[in-house]
This record gives C-alpha cells, structure tokens and sequence, in this order.
C-alpha cells in the first residue's frame, strides 16, 4: 500500500507473496470488519484477510459500516481507513466508543497519509493500534493479531 504520485489518495501497493501465516484459531475464523473506501485496496484487504484465516466483511466508509453494526452486524475487530467521504475513520472510531454494543470493539486505524497528528488523532479518538501504510501482509497480520490477543475473551474488553 501506498501513495499515488498526483492526487494525494492513498493506493494499494504490491503484497508480499510469502505464505500467509496461520489462522489465530482454526476452530474459528475471527471477522475483521474492512472499512476502506478506495474499492480496489478493500478487495485486496479482504483477500489478505480471508487468506490469513480471518472472516472479512467489507465497508466503504464509516456512515457504512455504522448502519451494518447497528443492523446487528457482529464482528471481532474493526480495520478501517482514517480519510474517507462521508464519515472518516476518526468520526467512525468515535461514533464506535459512544455506542454501547460497540464500545470495546477492538480498533486497528490505517492511512496512507502518516503524520504524528493523524495518529494522534485517531488515538485519542478510541482507535487500539495504528499501522501506517504502506504495510506488508504480515506487518497486518501481527497487528490483528495482537490486537486480537488484547481483548479478554470474557468480556470482549481490551485487557
């Protein structure tokens, strides 16, 4: 993943090839909720994903993926973008925490624009970890990973 020369979007970049490492639980792939706008870098994130032995479900920006979790969508993660239309991913992660079913929800924020602000920023909105783009695959899956591993399986609140 990274960014284009001219219009400042981000862009998905080349995918390591290396295999993808195993699933967290084989007995149970954990769903990862993809919040991307750029259609291209949500497919691709959705194939990494699913290669890697989670459960993705695709959003395009943050009003999406509200209305899918408000409709009862029930995930174990959330992956998004922070620069989306409509709603971006610091007013997603805030919207997140102000709800009571998805208050805990792990948070792992992504972009392609990294400046200390931005991290900050989204941070302090809620979001658990951050990954600036552009990552490798498995730079992805470690963060899930871990992000994953923080959260108390009896209560789904980070540890």
């Amino acid at each position: 993943m990274g960014q284009d020369g001219g219009s400042g979007c981000g862009t998905m970049g080349a995918v390591s090839a290396s295999p993808p490492p195993a699933t967290p639980d084989p007995a149970r792939r954990p769903r990862v909720l993809v919040v991307e706008d750029e259609a291209g870098v949500r497919s691709m994130l959705g194939a990494v994903l699913r290669a890697s032995g989670y459960e993705p479900l695709l959003s395009e920006d943050g009003r999406d993926a509200s209305d899918q979790l408000k409709a009862g969508l029930s995930v174990d993660a959330v992956l998004t973008d922070i620069r989306m239309p409509r709603m971006d991913g610091v007013a997603f992660v805030l919207h997140l925490r102000s709800q009571e079913a998805t208050r805990h929800l792990p948070v792992l924020a992504m972009s392609a624009y990294n400046d200390d602000r931005q991290e900050r920023e989204v941070r302090a909105a809620g979001a658990n970890l951050f990954l600036p783009k552009p990552f490798t695959v498995q730079a992805l899956t470690d963060a899930l990973r871990a992000l994953l591993a923080s959260v108390s399986p009896s209560d789904g609140q980070p540890s």
